[in-house]
């Protein structure tokens, strides 16, 4: 997969509207840096892989098909980890400026779409596909203007907010009013069930048991990241084939099954590489690396520096810090 990044922006009166911008990263790259956009919404969609985003101190684990909010004046970054592997649409949009230029819905329903993206009930959304054929869309017509120029991004930019607007947030542990609500409506709609909701519901079914078999996998996986992981062993426990199995891993955890396995060996091996004086060949033996320079591939990979590099600058901050 070849490494790019494009940018576009809309401007109109000397004042940037909206920027829209698609990066596919193959590696990770340096931590995002704490930043803020006045009078801004920024909006991530990541199409594939994962990111963590920190905003006021709380960290957000974002998987592939979600989307991440940050909304105006709130400063946000990577929280000190890098920017993963990964591939994804950011759009930052002054949505305020967007509305009175007439670049953005009626006038009549501007308090609607205004309310809906500054609430502060939804911080990751579910996304859809459509949301990345929008966003490639616009990008598209950015690229290559005609005519119709100005129409064409206006219907298109009109038409990626009212579909986020039908996105469903994705709620925190603990928000005891929202799970609730939730309970109490499906209580209410039992009642009047169709067909339709019936297959619904058949479906779910078939949600959960994915989602229990998944489970099984990631726990099988914590259980034994010191061992050669092979693919075909984990779907043989869940009685799937190997394509169907790698459909449903990588629709439950965002990635791959095997990048998924390294990760967690990488990410376990950190605790080797700070509470420990083992050698960087001798961490890599034990997680079932063939070598210790792979092992330092694919570490850097992942943490965008090498495990000694990891060892040094993390112990020399953890030091500075008790010196304080």
């Amino acid at each position: 997969m070849k490494e790019d990044k494009k940018i576009v922006e809309y401007c109109q009166g000397g004042r940037m509207l909206f920027r829209l911008g698609k990066v596919n990263y193959t590696k990770a790259h340096r931590p995002l840096k704490v930043h803020t956009h006045k009078d801004m919404t920024e909006f991530v969609f990541l199409i594939k892989g994962c990111q963590i985003y920190s905003v006021a101190d709380r960290s957000y684990k974002v998987n592939s098909g979600d989307i991440f909010i940050a909304r105006p004046g709130e400063w946000h970054s990577t929280g000190g980890n890098p920017e993963d592997k990964a591939s994804l649409y950011y759009l930052i949009v002054d949505l305020k400026s967007a509305i009175d230029s007439g670049l953005l819905c009626d006038k009549s329903e501007v308090q609607n779409l205004m309310e809906y993206f500054q609430k502060e009930t939804g911080r990751i959304y579910q996304g859809n596909d459509q949301i990345t054929v929008m966003c490639k869309e616009i990008m598209e017509i950015m690229l290559n203007p005609n005519k119709f120029y100005h129409t064409r991004i206006r219907n298109a930019l009109s038409s990626l907010m009212l579909s986020m607007t039908n996105c469903t947030a994705k709620y925190e542990d603990g928000d005891e009013d929202i799970w609730d609500n939730l309970k109490e409506k499906t209580a209410d709609n039992e009642e009047n069930e169709t067909e339709d909701d019936i297959d619904k519901k058949e479906n779910k079914k078939g949600n959960k048991k994915e989602e229990k078999q998944m489970e099984e996998v990631f726990r099988y996986i914590e259980d034994h990241i010191k061992d050669d992981i092979k693919i075909e062993e984990l779907a043989c426990r869940i009685v799937l084939s190997v394509s169907r199995f790698h459909y449903n891993f990588v629709k439950a955890a965002g990635i791959p099954p095997r990048e998924y396995i390294l990760r967690r060996k990488i990410d376990s091996a950190k605790n080797e590489l700070l509470y420990s004086d083992r050698t960087v060949t001798e961490i890599a033996y034990e997680y079932g690396f063939s070598s210790s320079q792979y092992f330092a591939t694919v570490f850097k990979r992942f943490c965008y520096m090498s495990p000694l590099e990891y060892r040094s600058r993390i112990r020399g901050d953890e030091h500075q810090n008790a010196g304080n």
